[in-house]
């Protein structure tokens, strides 16, 4: 997941998340995992930064969620 502050041709602030499927088997646990863990993993980060005043520099950047989701044990 990224977070893209404005730029030239997009004047707001963006996330870009990136999504993908899992085996059928594997379905409660993915559930289970984005529910308990990811997503308020994803918005406690968001909401830091939409936190940030406009011009700090970590707001003004673009930024990477550092935590790889690939993995859902």
């Amino acid at each position: 997941m990224e977070f893209w502050p404005p730029n030239p041709n997009v004047h707001y602030e963006r996330l870009y998340i990136v999504v993908g499927a899992v085996a059928a088997g594997d379905v409660p646990r993915a559930r289970e995992a984005l529910e308990a863990r990811i997503i308020p993993e994803v918005v406690a980060w968001a909401q830091r930064l939409a936190s940030l005043p406009l011009n700090s520099p970590e707001r003004r950047e673009k930024q990477h969620l550092g935590r790889n989701f690939f993995s859902i044990d």
